[in-house]
């Protein structure tokens, strides 16, 4: 199969925009898509039409997934706004069966009296307090006034039988590191600030409960009672006791100006302290103070913890392409961290964020790593902390961290069609049960992926229906369930099944699944699944359909799949340090399709022609701005007189062109040459001009679609920089990682 047999490879600039992301492989939604359907935002899946029977799913070789995303942001007016559905006297109505929430799809028989499930298929009878009569069409005459009936997601008040004690109140316990290294490097002092500028913050009530601890060789605690904070240190860090146990988690509303006043001091009280960090006694320690509440930890630290409960040993720093010894360091020395996740915080619903920040060398965060993991937690990693460097951005991630929307102590299940399971999960939780994720919190950045297939050799459904509900509580103490559906067809069709895919969607679900084989330390495994799906896929086209060329719903896969295998996270390459490749790892195990989306096909625009007769960077009347239209991914469109953006939604980079107007540099970024520029780390900022607000507004606008900080790194041409931008343009050629179009010939070859 030659190169020809495909048609000409599709360029990210042949697509059009999306409504989650920059791409999407077709401009509009599926058409069998209804009113009824979530939202995408919330749930997608990998083919919009489903395959009739196991054999022929089997042919077709597309995986058959669906990508959920129950708490993502919606604003008031937005399409994806989610009705509440309030108490009532007939309760939540489900299926006696399967458990399944009514939905639009479901069908009532006996003149009202009774509806079909359409998971299960069995009749329901319907409560006489949700009666109503049925129209000449079989329809309820009130299915219109109730969101159940009329909306593809819904959110239900829960009553009393959903809960197993009173809702929780939301608690944030600092876990603070206050070794040498992380006040040398001035993580703990920024991370005083940030907390201090946050606490307004927070999400809650006057329910909402915050405690401090901090850890260096010892343990310390600061409990308050009668209005004052004092420090009470614990140095037996193999057995932790809790000093004052009830007056470690103070009210939030009452106790502001007293916690302000500590976290002024705490940076000054460890100005003298020790080399080492206690770090598993101070998780310990937090632990058994939340453990009756459940919540949230939000821990720094500096360092390799080598003393204490989780010790481990220093691990060199070496970058290498050998199978086996990357393997090794991607893989935690010990399963103390997990455990600890599994045991020890999701039993009790907390969920752990860590902020790590080593100020030389390496920390082994493949160790520690399991900790966010399995407690659908977040990972940040800042290599080389500097707090006059990275100060800004660590309180922009910890801005985000707390103002978010969470659900805590929450729990997921994924309903299918009669004959169809949920037979894998891929993403950042715990197993409770077989088909049920323990996610102690649970936040509009996080999304899940289930695998799906066959219990039955046929499906004897028309139409497949899948729903995902979520069962948490809010910040403000309401117990609630979200709830999520999809309706697709059946079809017997293979080519209607490959028209009907979402590419999207499906480079999510493979890069979900190599990062999951990474993270088990099968390192090749997961690149080598990535390359073998693509592949399969364009096998089975061509022998299912009898045609060559690739149709235009995964035309664009072969260049995502590219630009994952090209990201940080999957790269084969010695220049990804194994801590970096963790963090990237576990930030794709949790990620949405926007996200994915910009790892696989990094946005590339011009700066330097903002304003010339154009409206970018200028805002609409949606309030969104007008951004530059995406240019190729690759080095032979950028001109030297030129400056450029690539954004791949961990890194953002601006490369200036050796000829570019250094007045139109100067105004932008306010900086008088080239040279000065180089290397720098910058923040988006208006310097008063025209030129400089459009690209302020742009500059925003791209940071904003991702849940974490990305400073802009100055990059000149030919500056030793420049290799970092260049990982951007994956249609080029970067050392042993193929070009497009050599991608693209290799594909045809394989697939003969």
């Amino acid at each position: 199969m030659s190169q020809a047999s495909f048609g000409e490879p599709v360029h990210v600039t042949d697509l059009p925009c999306g409504y989650d992301g920059f791409v999407r492989s077709s401009g509009q939604l599926p058409v069998h898509q209804t009113q009824f359907n979530c939202h995408p935002s919330f749930m997608r899946l990998t083919v919009n039409s489903f395959p009739s029977t196991q054999a022929l799913a089997a042919r077709i070789k597309l995986p058959l997934g669906v990508l959920v995303r129950p708490m993502a942001d919606t604003q008031p007016g937005d399409e994806a706004e989610i009705p509440v559905v309030g108490p009532s006297n007939a309760g939540v109505v489900r299926c006696k069966n399967c458990r399944t929430y009514i939905n639009p799809y479901v069908k009532f028989l006996d003149g009202g009296r009774r509806w079909g499930c359409n998971i299960c298929g069995r009749p329901n009878e319907v409560p006489g307090d949700y009666f109503c009569n049925l129209d000449a069409q079989g329809l309820r005459k009130d299915r219109m006034e109730r969101p159940e009936l009329s909306c593809g997601s819904v959110e239900y008040a829960a009553p009393q039988d959903y809960m197993s004690r009173p809702p929780q109140p939301p608690v944030y316990m600092f876990v603070l590191d206050a070794s040498q290294r992380a006040v040398t490097s001035g993580l703990l002092f920024q991370t005083c600030v940030a907390i201090k500028e946050n606490l307004q913050q927070i999400r809650g009530n006057e329910r909402t409960k915050v405690g401090i601890i901090a850890f260096n060789n010892c343990v310390h605690f600061f409990p308050c009672k009668g209005g004052t904070f004092k420090q009470l240190v614990v140095s037996d860090i193999a057995d932790v006791l809790l000093p004052q146990p009830d007056d470690l988690l103070v009210s939030l509303v009452d106790s502001t100006a007293e916690l302000n006043s500590l976290l002024e001091k705490l940076p000054s009280m460890f100005t003298t302290t020790s080399q080492d960090g206690a770090f598993g006694a101070a998780l310990k320690g937090a632990v058994m103070c939340m453990q009756h509440l459940g919540g949230k930890i939000i821990s720094t630290v500096s360092h390799t913890p080598v003393i204490g409960e989780g010790s481990m040993k220093m691990r060199e720093d070496t970058r290498s392409t050998d199978p086996a010894r990357e393997a090794a360091l991607l893989q935690p020395q010990s399963e103390f961290y997990k455990n600890f996740a599994v045991d020890g915080c999701s039993k009790f619903h907390i969920s752990c964020d860590i902020i790590a920040g080593p100020s030389t060398g390496p920390m082994d965060l493949a160790s520690i790593a399991p900790l966010p993991r399995f407690t659908n937690g977040q990972l940040l990693h800042y290599p080389a902390f500097d707090g006059n460097r990275d100060g800004i951005q660590l309180r922009i991630d910890f801005n985000r961290m707390v103002s978010r929307s969470i659900a805590f102590e929450a729990v997921m299940r994924i309903r299918c069609t009669k004959g169809i399971k949920v037979n894998a999960f891929y993403g950042n939780f715990f197993f409770k049960s077989n088909d049920l994720l323990a996610t102690p919190t649970n936040d509009c950045d996080k999304a899940f992926c289930a695998e799906l297939e066959y219990e039955e050799a046929q499906l004897a459904a028309t139409q497949v229906h899948v729903q995902s509900a979520l069962l948490y509580t809010t910040s403000n103490g309401e117990r609630r369930i979200r709830v999520h559906n999809i309706n697709i067809p059946v079809t017997a069709n293979p080519a209607e099944v490959y028209a009907s895919a979402d590419s999207e969607a499906l480079a999510t679900f493979f890069g979900r699944q190599a990062a999951d084989l990474m993270s088990n330390a099968k390192v090749q495994d997961g690149r080598l699944r990535v390359q073998q799906a693509l592949i399969d896929v364009v096998k089975s086209h061509r022998a299912a359909v009898q045609q060559m060329a690739l149709p235009q719903s995964i035309s664009s896969l072969p260049l995502y799949l590219l630009g994952f295998l090209k990201s940080s996270a999957m790269r084969d390459s010695a220049d990804v340090r194994p801590d970096e490749r963790v963090a990237a790892l576990h930030r794709i195990g949790g990620a949405p399709v926007s996200f994915m989306m910009l790892q696989c096909c990094p946005y590339i625009a011009p700066l330097h022609t903002l304003g010339m007769g154009n409206e970018w960077g200028e805002s609409k009347t949606d309030g969104s701005v007008c951004l530059p239209p995406r240019l190729l991914p690759r080095m032979d469109v950028l001109t030297p007189d030129g400056i450029y953006l690539a954004f791949n939604g961990s890194f953002l980079y601006v490369w200036l062109g050796k000829a570019c107007d250094v007045n139109a540099l100067h105004e932008m970024f306010g900086f008088a040459s080239v040279d000065q520029a180089d290397g720098a780390v910058v923040h988006a900022q208006d310097f008063g001009s025209d030129r400089s607000r459009r690209c302020c507004n742009v500059l925003r606008s791209v940071q904003a679609l991702v849940p974490h900080s990305c400073p802009i790194q100055m990059v000149k041409q030919g500056g030793q920089l420049e290799i970092k931008f260049h990982m951007c343009l994956i249609e080029d050629r970067h050392m042993n990682l193929l070009s497009y179009t050599e991608w693209w010939a290799a594909l045809g070859r394989q697939s003969q």
